[in-house]
């Protein structure tokens, strides 16, 4: 994330550069979890990673469609 950027940023730059950063963060936390299911023996930590997996799919998908409205 270019905190800088955003930091600068206002209006409806500030929004498209918010969502255009959230995407790959969001991205990041999925494979993040998803190397936690495959790796961890503890049920509840792979159930967790599992919710993440659901949650951040979704995050991506709205901040895709915001970025699309612009």
């Amino acid at each position: 994330m270019d905190m800088d950027a955003l930091a600068a940023a206002r209006g409806a730059d500030f929004d498209r550069l918010f969502q255009a950063q959230m995407i790959p963060h969001h991205a990041g936390a999925v494979t993040m979890a998803a190397e936690a299911q495959a790796a961890s023996e503890r049920a509840e930590v792979r159930r967790l990673a599992g919710q993440i997996i659901a949650a951040q799919a979704r995050e991506m998908l709205v901040a895709a469609g915001a970025a699309r409205l612009g």
